[in-house]
């Protein structure tokens, strides 16, 4: 498993489990907070804006190190610098 992988699942598996508890003693999930809200509406919001931007980082993480595994080795490679003459075939043409 990649890095970025587990991290998702990590940060993702501790809300989730607290919502599951939540689920499991209504109770505690009907407390109000503020108004009509209750603290179960406001973990599943919380829980929903956390995976939202964890997938955007998980997808940017993983395209960024995609892209830099499908570079050819010649692109990583600093090229090297000419003198400035151009090379010159054996036939004459340039």
């Amino acid at each position: 498993m990649r890095r970025p992988q587990r991290a998702f699942i990590v940060v993702n598996a501790g809300p989730l489990a607290v919502a599951i508890v939540l689920y499991c003693i209504p109770q505690l999930s009907g407390t109000e907070v503020f108004g009509q809200i209750t603290l179960g509406i406001t973990w599943g919001l919380l829980q929903l804006g956390l995976f939202i931007s964890t997938s955007w980082w998980y997808e940017n993480r993983s395209s960024t190190l995609c892209d830099a595994g499908n570079r050819s080795p010649d692109s990583v490679r600093p090229q090297a610098k000419t003198s400035g003459i151009a090379h010159v075939s054996e036939t004459g043409q340039g």
